[in-house]
């Protein structure tokens, strides 16, 4: 593609148009915590959704068409991570299942149910929490925060 998607511990995920570059302003997404340089950030495999990672422990969706609006929580009070979201992925032949990675030892495995006309999601976490850090599937869903 030609965007370029950029984390900052300021709390802000950066998309640059990389053919616009200098003419157009990034986009700006906010509602996450990163206070370190180890969380991590991506495209969905369609390239309307970022996923992210956070040090609040929680994973963060936003509609890229929609850089204002608040991001969608997966995590949070029904569950989730334990330490440090540092890396996220859509499981590139599923588009319904995300993988966190956590710095509490585990990955977890998150399926999407459906995507509403409200950009809101119908999550259900599966029994799955695998102790290792190297995953090849993707997976998140939650609630709206903001």
């Amino acid at each position: 593609g030609t965007r370029l998607l950029v984390g900052s511990i300021d709390h802000t995920l950066s998309v640059y148009d990389m053919v616009r570059a200098g003419r157009q302003p990034p986009l700006k997404y906010q509602g996450h915590v990163n206070s370190s340089f180890y969380v991590k950030a991506t495209f969905s495999p369609n390239d309307e959704y970022i996923l992210s990672g956070s040090s609040d422990n929680n994973v963060y969706i936003w509609e890229t068409r929609c850089p204002s609006r608040a991001p969608i929580v997966l995590g949070g009070p029904s569950g989730g991570h334990l330490g440090e979201v540092s890396a996220v992925d859509w499981c590139k032949r599923d588009f319904g299942t995300i993988a966190s990675c956590s710095d509490d030892a585990t990955v977890r495995i998150w399926e999407i149910d459906t995507i509403n006309s409200r950009n809101s999601f119908e999550v259900a976490e599966l029994d799955q929490m695998v102790r290792r850090r190297l995953f090849q599937r993707g997976g998140g869903g939650g609630e709206r925060r903001g």
